[in-house]
């Protein structure tokens, strides 16, 4: 009966141990909403150049990237701050056509990144390589976007 225990609380500290380091570096991910004309996607990124790329009803893909473009992306999101803090604008948008840009970090997640103002630096920042590595990512792992809407 002990050794069962102390397997459970040794599998407990190595759990333990796990989430730590999750917490201390947590995934940021990346929406891009769909719409009429183009799928919805969803990149994540696990801290050095590995990601995950997957487009809407699709399975997911996984690629490297750049570690330059993503330490660029890296910076930009360290600079934001608290992503929730972000100023929340709001744009108008075609029903039909309009999609949303959000960047995740563990729990924490922006306002929509598509309405920015450009005069918040740090948003705008985020917005311009959230974009960027989001392309650069749809590029390589050769996600197509755009429907064929007839």
């Amino acid at each position: 009966m002990r050794s069962i225990w102390r397997r459970s609380a040794a599998l407990a500290a190595v759990s333990l141990c796990a989430f730590a380091v999750d917490a201390n570096n947590p995934k940021i991910t990346i929406t891009r909403s769909g719409s009429t004309n183009t799928v919805g996607v969803e990149l994540t990124l696990d801290g050095g150049e590995n990601a995950t790329i997957r487009a809407q009803s699709q399975a997911a893909r996984a690629l490297k990237l750049k570690s330059s473009t993503v330490a660029r992306f890296t910076k930009a999101v360290e600079a934001a701050g608290p992503l929730h803090s972000l100023p929340a604008n709001h744009c108008i948008k075609s029903v039909s056509f309009g999609t949303s840009l959000f960047v995740s970090r563990g729990d924490d997640r922006s306002p929509d990144l598509s309405c920015v103002d450009e005069s918040d630096p740090h948003a705008a920042a985020l917005k311009k390589h959230a974009e960027e590595i989001l392309q650069a990512a749809q590029k390589a792992a050769g996600v197509q976007t755009m429907r064929h809407v007839y």
